[in-house]
């Protein structure tokens, strides 16, 4: 069952945005949707090149680990009042966990 809905998918719009505006090297982000995540990464010719955070439907957000997997800790949350902004850097990558 597919628990997409118009919210997350205009948060996560947003998101892709900004994002694309923070890199800041012409290329724009996008999405694919899974089973369990929505993919988010950098579009080559509409197709997804790379991994850069996933995102569950109830709009956590994980640095990815690898192209199909996300690292195990939440960096944010796209129903933020920041839109999820808060997890990523100035430069639009997903930020690494801090202290430890």
């Amino acid at each position: 069952v597919n628990k997409m809905n118009n919210e997350l998918l205009i948060k996560i719009s947003k998101f892709c945005e900004e994002m694309t505006k923070r890199r800041d090297n012409g290329n724009s982000y996008g999405i694919s949707i899974g089973k369990k995540y929505i993919k988010v990464g950098e579009l080559r010719k509409d197709k997804l090149s790379c991994a850069e955070a996933f995102i569950d439907f109830e709009g956590n957000i994980y640095k990815a680990s690898s192209w199909n997997k996300p690292a195990n800790h939440i960096r944010g949350n796209i129903f933020s009042e920041q839109n999820g902004f808060e997890s990523m850097g100035y430069d639009g990558f997903i930020n690494y966990l801090r202290g430890g």
